[in-house]
């Protein structure tokens, strides 16, 4: 007979998220039982295939709000965690190719410029001071915000998961979760080595969320889409900011460790779960971004790889309780910017079921049933 084990709270998902939440929550009352759950091995889905980048330029209040509280934190992520998790602030150079694109930069930038984020409009000639060596030939400008920079996502997973180990969290791997019932105000989780009760479940499984909602006869409305990312060999430091066009939808950082990390997507994919490497990403993600640095054209691939974005319809992520179980909480159907939402989705969410809910009202704009009453406001700052 399958063992059941009383706990206070059940996270699913033992990414940066699910970590961070598990952290912060242990850190409010370490006497709660904690137990995260993981089909896999930490960080073995969207967190260890992301390109560690951290930015606070949005173009909805309630991304950039976030965005900012999350920034905050991550500056001092290091000494908290004490783990240095890498974080460089080179900034983000976002390139503008047209008129009508360069105007909405305008209207982003005084959106959060009202939210206390430094964000600037560059013309030309700065654009080729901060990266010398650019090609632009069909940029008009840029916005570019110094706060933004990379950070290594495993120091960061890594970091919660020891602090949370030191704080009594049990955090089991390989242990995939085969079903989810609600009795009597009880989450009762079957997984492929035994069961557990729970006061709380956490959903925080990545493009899985979906799949887990539907356990409990709810629809959450993900797609999985497939993000191929590659790095090169180590040069010496040339690129402080990570460069970046929302039209040509490519990225390109470097990171502490002096390697080139980039991302490449084509305009129009269908919904894809696949973590396939393809020759095709390879070939068009190298042509891109060395049309525009093309000091990188002799460059060495080390390796490539792909992950899986958990995209919602207005690629805002859902945060918190659900009307048909007020217990079972989201932290999923972030499109691309869960790790560096993370620190503060996990204060958030920790707070929240610790029974202090500081954050309620930033809560409420990610909440599910946003969908049911048709409100969408579509951030439109995705890349990648």
């Amino acid at each position: 007979m399958m063992q059941t084990k009383e706990r206070d709270v059940v996270i699913i998902g033992a990414g940066v998220n699910g970590l961070s939440i598990a952290y912060n929550l242990a850190k409010i009352d370490n006497k709660l039982k904690i137990t995260v759950l993981e089909k896999n091995y930490v960080t073995s889905g969207g967190t260890g295939r992301c390109g560690g980048g951290i930015r606070s330029q949005f173009t909805t209040r309630e991304t950039c709000e976030i965005a900012i509280k999350s920034m905050k934190i991550m500056e001092d992520l290091s000494k908290e965690l004490n783990t240095d998790i890498e974080l460089r602030q080179g900034g983000y150079l976002i390139l503008a190719h047209s008129d009508e694109e360069l105007e909405d930069f305008e209207k982003n930038v005084s959106l959060q410029n009202s939210l206390n984020i430094p964000s600037r409009i560059l013309d030309i000639s700065e654009i080729k001071e901060i990266v010398p060596g650019i090609e632009i030939n069909d940029v008009i400008g840029a916005s570019f915000c110094n706060m933004d920079g990379v950070a290594n996502p495993f120091k960061v997973a890594f970091g919660y998961l020891d602090r949370a180990r030191e704080m009594g969290v049990e955090v089991i791997t390989h242990n995939e979760v085969k079903d989810v019932k609600l009795r009597n105000d009880k989450f009762l989780v079957k997984t492929e080595k035994n069961g557990y009760s729970s006061n709380w479940l956490v959903n925080a499984a990545g493009y899985e969320s979906r799949k887990i909602a539907f356990l409990l006869n709810i629809d959450l409305p993900i797609l999985p889409y497939e993000k191929e990312i590659f790095a090169t060999e180590p040069v010496d430091h040339f690129l402080d900011p990570m460069v970046m066009s929302f039209k040509k939808n490519f990225y390109i950082s470097q990171t502490v460790r002096r390697e080139l990390v980039g991302g490449y997507s084509p305009q129009e994919q269908e919904p894809s779960d696949s973590i396939k490497s393809s020759f095709s990403f390879i070939n068009h993600a190298t042509g891109i971004i060395a049309q525009y640095l093309p000091q990188l054209k002799s460059l060495k691939i080390v390796r490539q790889w792909a992950g899986s974005y958990d995209i919602t319809p207005d690629a805002l992520p859902i945060l918190g309780p659900i009307e048909e179980a007020e217990n079972f909480i989201q932290a999923n159907g972030f499109s691309g910017h869960g790790f560096m939402l993370a620190p503060f989705v996990g204060r958030a969410i920790g707070s929240l079921i610790a029974g202090k809910n500081e954050y309620k009202h930033v809560l409420k704009n990610f909440s599910y049933e946003r969908f049911k009453r048709g409100e969408f406001r579509e951030e439109r700052a995705v890349v990648g």
